[in-house]
């Protein structure tokens, strides 16, 4: 991802000093008129606007605290694409006051290939006169970015929220193809059918969302009661193919849940209040 957003920014004939842990890979960038930094803070002295996207934030945290201690940062921004905790968002800001830097937190929701084209997304939040100032830099990296206002842990949580949206899904989806092999079931015929009717899970989405969003979940078509008959189904087939049933029982615990909230006959979208503390 490091490598995608320097060779868009250099595209774009900006002047970009690169530092990478592995010293081979900022040099890939020697050829595109990169400047090639051996450590962390001869960049941000090189820059103006500093970018930093790494693994997580103790692998930032470590930069800092062996590289950046005394660092200057007045009339300097960070945008940090690294997503870390709400928690270590809210340290980094004020260890960035601190230095006299602005910082912009953002987060990426695409894949290094799409960075720079009509399907990159980039969300972001900070200082609006500071997103402002590097709005060129930020559609440069994503035509069409969120601006999510001035709350910093907004890119984190949303970040994360379409985490679980995107792995729920992925996971079970592989559940259910592990079903399939188990009886024998062709992957072929499971894949047409299942993308078929994959247009269920986007409607459905939608309308769970309007429904939470407005404080009906009541009104259904099919109910938690309804829906937990066909969980109660699919546990019982997991059970005869003698799959794993760690992702089954996890759904089972979630519609008990919201049985003993009273739920049964609310609409799904009621089973957000199981999420609730």
């Amino acid at each position: 991802m490091g490598s995608a957003l320097a060779k868009t920014l250099l595209k774009s004939n900006s002047e970009v000093s690169v530092w990478n842990r592995t010293l081979s890979k900022a040099k890939e960038l020697n050829h595109k008129e990169a400047n090639i930094c051996l450590s962390p803070k001869e960049a941000i002295e090189n820059s103006e606007l500093i970018i930093v996207c790494l693994l997580n934030y103790k692998v930032w945290n470590e930069i800092i605290d062996s590289d950046l201690k005394n660092i200057d940062l007045n009339g300097k921004t960070i945008i940090q694409l690294t997503t870390g905790s709400v928690e270590e968002v809210l340290n980094h800001n004020e260890w960035v006051k601190k230095h006299q830097g602005n910082l912009l937190e953002g987060a990426i929701l695409c894949l290094p290939s799409q960075i720079g084209t009509k399907d990159s997304s980039i969300i972001v939040s900070g200082n609006k006169k500071v997103i402002n100032d590097y709005q060129h830099v930020i559609t440069n990296l994503s035509p069409v970015y969120t601006n999510l206002g001035s709350n910093l842990i907004t890119p984190t949580v949303l970040s994360r929220a379409m985490i679980s949206g995107i792995l729920g899904s992925l996971v079970g989806m592989m559940n259910g193809v592990a079903l399939c092999q188990k009886a024998n079931i062709s992957l072929d015929d499971f894949k047409n059918i299942y993308f078929s009717r994959n247009s269920i899970i986007e409607e459905e989405g939608k309308r769970i969302i309007e429904a939470i969003n407005s404080e009906n979940t009541i009104e259904t078509e099919a109910s938690i009661s309804a829906w937990g008959h066909g969980q109660e189904a699919l546990l019982s087939v997991s059970k005869s193919l003698n799959s794993n049933l760690d992702f089954q029982l996890a759904l089972n615990n979630l519609f008990n849940q919201a049985i003993k909230l009273g739920l049964k006959d609310h609409d799904l979208s009621a089973m957000v209040k199981v999420f609730e503390k």
